[in-house]
């Protein structure tokens, strides 16, 4: 009669365990490239059923969406997940500021293109210029510009997008007579701003010039050796 018990006992265990592992196997499946929503938050599990965590910029379906460390999704736009995605790679790895002159280097490296410059109706200027750069991988000051502020603005800096004029021709007196239209970048910290300039950065790479990418990348408006800045009002910036 005890032997009997013993198998019966046995053979219980044997049953809740098998159904404690189904019981699981079927959970992870269920939320299998899904998203869950847990407490008010939502949370995404990938085709393997892990949870993922840590994601500047994160595609699921037609959305984008930003993703913390411990895994809570944030809806972004387009341009914004699109510039995250460039910089996952470095997530947790570098400082914030390293990941910035990554960011800085990637705009100004764009192969340099004559990009469409009329924004359609209903977008704004760094969104379509934005969205231009990473899809085509190539564009204007426009561009570099945009993109560019695209990934400072994941990384938390308050940045901007300027668009105004640089002076291209003087006459003999040093009076300027011809400007450019050109674009660029700010960031302020504190009560200072300082200009970040993909386009420059680049053409002095490429033509060998000042420190080259270097030339570009967090100076004071006025700074020797670089271009001076004008508002769409040709107003210069100091």
């Amino acid at each position: 009669m005890k032997r009997n018990h013993r198998k019966l006992l046995t053979g219980l265990i044997l049953g809740l365990l098998l159904l404690v592992c189904f019981s699981a196997t079927v959970s992870a499946a269920s939320v299998k490239s899904k998203i869950v929503t847990k407490n008010g938050k939502q949370y995404y599990y990938n085709s393997a059923g892990k949870l993922v965590k840590g994601k500047y910029g994160f595609k699921i379906g037609k959305q984008y969406y930003r993703i913390s460390k411990t895994g809570v999704l944030t809806k972004v736009s387009k341009a914004e997940g699109m510039a995250g995605e460039l910089l996952n790679p470095y997530y947790g790895k570098y400082s914030k500021k390293q990941i910035l002159w990554k960011a800085f280097q990637w705009s100004a490296s764009l192969k340099y293109f004559t990009n469409p410059t009329k924004v359609p109706a209903g977008q704004t200027k760094e969104a379509f210029y934005g969205l231009y750069g990473f899809q085509y991988k190539k564009g204007d000051c426009n561009v570099q510009a945009a993109t560019f502020y695209w990934m400072a603005k994941v990384l938390g800096y308050n940045v901007k997008m300027v668009q105004g004029y640089v002076p291209t021709a003087k006459n003999a007196s040093g009076k300027i007579t011809a400007y450019g239209a050109h674009a660029w970048t700010t960031i302020k910290t504190g009560v200072k701003t300082y200009v970040y300039d993909p386009n420059f950065s680049g053409y002095c790479t490429r033509n060998n010039m000042l420190k080259k990418m270097k030339s570009g990348y967090g100076f004071a408006y006025g700074t020797k050796n670089t271009y001076r800045y004008f508002s769409s009002k040709k107003k210069e910036l100091k």
